[in-house]
């Protein structure tokens, strides 16, 4: 059975990168029930990255916020959302680092009563708006999530996620939607012998919108 040995640690965008490697070491857990072909499986074992455990901890949740937002005010992005548990941790821990950010959730359905809104928060259609998500795997949650929002007349622009898998088809699909995608990190299939974790300049990749 393996774990996080599996993997080799790619830091991409991080101003604090030893913020990363401690959710990165926290998000890692035993799961029997879980099988291969579950995006949140080890293929090759018997363990599952989830994100939502440590990031309902308020000193881990603080850690991953405050590098989040610091590379979307990097990009100029005063606008976040998110759809699911995973995604609603990071929107409000964000919020907090932010004295001009706006946030919004997006709902399972249409409410059906009241505004009937399935975008729910303080969003302004006129500016751009990045998704933030835990982890980036095939695409398809942060891609319904760009569809509701355009549907809604918002400017989804782009999806930032804590962790991407590096050998799923997530990063395509988004590109081919005209989404912007990053992630703090990326977490690759470790070759024999390769370091298990690897640091890029902080924020080089990220540009102004």
């Amino acid at each position: 059975m393996r774990s996080k040995d599996y993997y080799r640690l790619e830091v991409r965008l991080s101003t604090n990168p030893e913020s990363v490697r401690q959710i990165y070491d926290a998000s890692f857990f035993p799961s029997p029930e879980v099988g291969a072909g579950s995006d949140s499986a080890d293929v090759s074992g018997r363990w599952a990255v989830d994100l939502r455990v440590p990031l309902a901890k308020g000193r881990l949740l603080r850690l991953v916020a405050k590098e989040m937002a610091a590379v979307l005010a990097h990009r100029s992005v005063d606008q976040i959302v998110g759809a699911g548990y995973g995604a609603f941790l990071l929107v409000g821990g964000i919020l907090t680092y932010g004295a001009d950010l706006s946030g919004g959730l997006i709902r399972e359905s249409r409410k059906s009563y009241g505004f009937s809104r399935i975008v729910e928060g303080g969003l302004d259609a006129e500016r751009p708006v990045f998704i933030v998500d835990d982890i980036l795997s095939s695409g398809k949650s942060a891609l319904r999530a760009a569809v509701l929002l355009r549907e809604e007349g918002f400017r989804a622009v782009g999806v930032l996620t804590v962790f991407r898998y590096g050998w799923k088809e997530g990063l395509e699909r988004l590109q081919d939607a005209h989404l912007v995608a990053e992630s703090l990190a990326t977490l690759q299939r470790r070759a024999e012998g390769n370091s298990q974790v690897t640091y890029s300049n902080p924020l080089s990749r990220a540009e102004a919108i």
